[in-house]
């Protein structure tokens, strides 16, 4: 792990690089906030695809930017990009464990909608 790429807490160095530790945050933070989306459960189930390429090509964009001399990622950005994946993959994460403890209606999509 490179020191310049990992938070120091009392000058003990995270065993995780900044983009690490906001996805991991951002995970955290999206299982909890699961409960608030369910007024746009049923848009984030149906686009679920689209949000996850973005919330991957955010970071990835960032990372991009860095390696080929566009701009120099910081800490900063990289802890920022780490939390928007994390947030989706949270959110996804939270909400498939949710679905498959959850006992469903005959007749209903994995959303909660009627098939038809």
């Amino acid at each position: 792990q490179m020191p310049d790429r990992s938070f120091l807490v009392h000058g003990e160095q995270f065993a995780v690089c900044h983009r690490c530790y906001g996805t991991f945050a951002g995970m955290l933070l999206g299982s909890v906030l699961l409960p608030l989306a369910r007024a746009c459960d049923a848009v984030l189930y149906r686009r679920a695809g689209i949000v996850i390429l973005i919330a991957l090509g955010i970071p990835g964009v960032d990372w991009l930017g860095g390696i080929t001399g566009i701009w120099s990622n910081t800490a900063l950005s990289r802890l920022l990009t780490g939390i928007v994946f994390g947030l989706a993959a949270g959110y996804y994460f939270a909400r498939a464990l949710s679905q498959a403890f959850t006992p469903r209606s005959a007749g209903t999509t994995p959303s909660g909608e009627l098939a038809g």
